[in-house]
Order: C-alpha cells, then structure tokens, then sequence
C-alpha cells in the first residue's frame, strides 16, 4: 500500500516479521491452553488422592455430596489456572490487543465462575438420572430453548443499530440480496479496551442478532460489507441451527456415556434420618440408601476434559466446514474477492491470527481455516453471473410509422 492506495498485489501478503510475530504469539497461547488443561486435570486427581472427596461423599446426601464434591474439583482448578489467565492478559497487552480496563482476564474470570455453577449442576443431573431415571432431564429441555432465545438478548444489550443512511442503505441491500430475515446490522462499542476485530451472529429467529465491532466497521465499506456478507452466508445457510443440534448432540452422547460409566461405579450404602424417596416410597427413620459413590466425581470430571480434547478436532473440523461456506457465499454475494481478501488481512493483522499453525494446531483450535487459506480460497471462487435486467419495451422513435396491425 502507497500514499493510501491498496496495491492488488499487496492484498493477502504477509511480511516474515508478521508471520513471525503471529507465530510467537500462538505458541504462548497454545503453551497456556496445555497449562489450563493440566492445571484443572491436577485439581480433580488432587481432589480424589487426597481423600477430601471421600470424606465430603459421607457428609451430606448422596446428590448434594456430588454438587459439593464437584463444586470443589472446579474452584480448585479455576484457582491454579488464574495466574494463566493473568500471563495471557499481560501478553494480549504487551502485544497492543488490550488496554484500559480489559488489562483484567474478564473473559477467563467469567468463564470460569459459570463453570463452578454449571459443571456441578451437570454432574447433578447424572447422578439424578442414575438415581431415578431420564425424567429428571425435563427442566433441561424446557430451559433450554428459553436461554437460546433470550441470550442473543443480554449478550447484545450494548450494541446498536446504525444510523448513517448510506451504510443502511448499503447493508440493507445485502440483506435484501442474501435473502435473510434481519432487522438490521448492529456495532458494539469495543475500541476503548480492545483492537480486536470481529463480527458474529447469535441466536436464531426472531432474537437473531448480527453484530460487527466498532474496530472493524472503522476500516470502511469494503471490510464492513465483506464481514457482513460473511455473517449472512451463515444465517442463509442456517449455520447456527445446524451448530447447535450438533452441539446437543455431542453433549447428550457424553451425558449418557457418563451416565452409563456412572452406573457401573462401586455402590456404597449411606445412611440417612429423615423422610428419604426410596422405590418411589418414603420410609420414616433409618434408612440404608444406595447410590454410586460421589467419592468418583472428581475422577468423572477428568472423564469429561478428556473427552473434550478427543472430541475437539471433529467439532473444530464442522465448524472450520461451515466458515469456509460462509466466506464462498458471502464472496458471491458482494463479488469482491479482493474485499474479502483485504479483510481477511486486517483480520490477520489485527488479531495476531497464526498464519501457519501447525497439524496439531489446525485439529485443536483451526476453526476458521488459516488466514492464507480463506484469502486463496474466495480468491479462487467462481462468481455467479449478473442478473441481466428485464427486456423493456423498445423505445418509440417519434415520427416514425407504425407497422401495420
């Protein structure tokens, strides 16, 4: 790029200081995924070795022992992993990706406080279907399609619509050509902490929501209307429905897989006053209650981040599918490979993206493709031809004769 033209040339390439810089900078973050994962593996066998989960399991009821157990097993490990988390904060700062208040890990703290209170809540819902069958799994089905549509909501909260005219006169004519139901494009405000760029959709309709950071909607027409393009190629092509029945699909052959592995774990017999459900019963006094001994929680959660990591390349691979559909239709739909290939560089740029990851990196974490990848494949798309406009009467030549009727 010279004196604030963009050379065709130019567009896609990387410098070996980029690719270096890029390279460093995904290595440390693929070094603290590793750390997070053995930190959280050390909590959970600390837990059972050290007898603190056998000594929890005979301290309250079989059900409320397991929420206890597990509650434990995941502040232990989201307390070992927080100075990880603060390393990676440090270095997205030293790298120019945050500042102001974003200096703190939000994302990481956050993610980690849901996992303390969704995690024992899942495992639970496994001891309860061990204990009295899948009807205990009906709250989760009637919960569930409620958070899908109020979530899009409060994750979108901050965001607004545009208001400059001709970029909604713009954008709306994607809309229109892309043939999805969308009330319009919102910007997050996220400058202020953070260069990253980004755009997503969440939810589906009618609390479907497209958003587009305020940092990439500052680099003009060409990289906005290539970011929404790309979004719309995944509502048009009902991406985020396909992504969430895999995603409950996934999750419900690891729960039942639990489910079975738990039911097959040594019984121990407990002790309990009180009024107890016992064959659908309830016996007064001293009753023996058998259940699957919580004392193996800890040990089932180190289950469940093992079969997260052995499940992760195939989920990355569907997903890394998708993106590659949506880049193909959103290039046929602006039929400007050269914008998209600009935006896939400042993507790059921007969000020190690796450029050359590695086999074991493209299984893991891929889930985009690499940013040479995307810019040669909608470099490569063939595009559509263009709609010819309808044939219009032939224009009267003043004075001229009529031919005979």
């Amino acid at each position: 790029m010279a004196n604030g033209h963009i050379s065709p040339e130019e567009v896609g390439t990387f410098s070996d200081e980029e690719r270096a810089q890029a390279a460093a900078f995904a290595r440390r973050r693929y070094v603290r995924f590793v750390w997070r994962q053995a930190l959280y593996a050390a909590a959970f066998v600390g837990v059972y070795v050290s007898g603190l989960s056998r000594s929890m399991s005979t301290g309250a009821s079989g059900i409320q022992a397991v929420w206890n157990i597990a509650a434990l097993s995941l502040a232990i490990g989201w307390a070992l992993t927080l100075p990880v988390s603060f390393i990676g904060a440090r270095d997205e700062r030293a790298q120019g990706l945050s500042h102001g208040w974003r200096r703190l890990p939000v994302r990481s703290l956050l993610w980690g406080l849901l996992l303390i209170v969704v995690g024992p809540s899942w495992m639970q819902q496994v001891w309860s279907v061990v204990l009295d069958g899948y009807g205990q799994m009906l709250s989760t089905f009637i919960w569930f399609p409620v958070v899908i549509l109020v979530l899009p909501l409060i994750v979108t909260a901050s965001a607004h619509k545009i208001d400059d005219p001709p970029t909604v006169a713009r954008l709306s004519s994607l809309i229109r050509r892309s043939r999805v139901r969308l009330d319009g494009v919102r910007i997050r405000k996220v400058m202020q902490g953070t260069r990253r760029q980004n755009a997503f959709v969440i939810g589906v309709w009618p609390t479907r929501r497209l958003v587009v950071f305020d940092s990439l909607a500052a680099d003009g027409p060409i990289c906005l209307d290539a970011a929404v393009a790309h979004e719309l190629g995944h509502m048009r092509l009902h991406h985020t429905v396909k992504r969430l029945a895999v995603f409950i699909l996934v999750i419900g052959v690891v729960f039942v897989g639990t489910v079975a592995v738990v039911d097959h774990l040594p019984y121990v017999v407990l002790w309990r006053t009180g009024t107890v459900p016992l064959h659908r019963a309830f016996v007064r006094g001293w009753v023996p209650f058998s259940a699957p001994d919580p004392t193996y929680v800890p040990l089932v959660l180190l289950l469940w981040g093992v079969l997260g990591i052995v499940l992760r390349p195939v989920i990355v691979a569907f997903i890394r599918s998708q993106e590659r559909d949506a880049d193909l239709f959103g290039v046929r739909l602006t039929r400007d490979p050269l914008g998209f290939a600009l935006l896939l560089q400042r993507l790059a740029l921007t969000n020190l993206a690796d450029l050359e990851p590695s086999r074991v990196a493209r299984l893991l974490f891929a889930t985009h493709g690499s940013i040479p990848d995307r810019i040669a494949w909608v470099r490569a798309e063939a595009l559509p031809p263009l709609q010819s406009p309808p044939a219009g009467p032939s224009p009267q030549v003043v004075g001229a004769e009529r031919p005979p009727g």
